[in-house]
This record gives structure tokens, sequence and C-alpha cells, in this order.
């Protein structure tokens, strides 16, 4: 879902990689670390992500049975290898 997105609205190819995802325990806001290649791409994703994330968040309560959908934000996680 996130990959498409991302390469259709920057009409490019570019490789998004969640890593992982962690909520607050009040279920307020969910933290989703994540990994963008080609790196030098890395600012326009971010942007792209934090300006999309109540459109995610309203796809995914279509999905999930939770009463609220927690807030999502995006944190980019540098890769180990320097990629």
């Amino acid at each position: 879902m996130v990959q498409s997105f991302i390469e259709e609205e920057l009409d490019k190819q570019v490789l998004v990689t969640i890593i992982r995802a962690s909520v607050d325990k009040d279920l307020k806001e969910a933290k989703i670390y994540y990994t963008v290649y080609p790196s030098d791409e890395s600012e326009e994703v971010k942007k792209l992500l934090d300006s999309s994330s109540k459109h995610f968040r309203y796809l995914l309560s279509k999905k999930l049975t939770m009463f609220s959908v927690p807030t999502l934000k995006f944190l980019r996680v540098e890769p180990l290898n320097g990629a």
C-alpha cells in the first residue's frame, strides 16, 4: 500500500521498507519506522509520508476494528550498511 502510493505520487522508483511499528499505551499515536533506498530520496519521501498520514489513517480505519485509529508518525531509520 505505502510502496505503490509513493511510487505513484513521486513518479520515481523508490524502495520504502517498513521496519517496525509501535503504538503508545493509550493507542493515540503509532510510530512507523522505515528506510528509503536510494537514500537521496529520503527527504522527499518524508514530506510525502507526513502530508499523507491522514490518508493512511483513513485506509487503516477501513481495515481495523478499533474504535479509534491512532495518528501516524513516520520516522526514518538510517540503514546499517550506509546504503
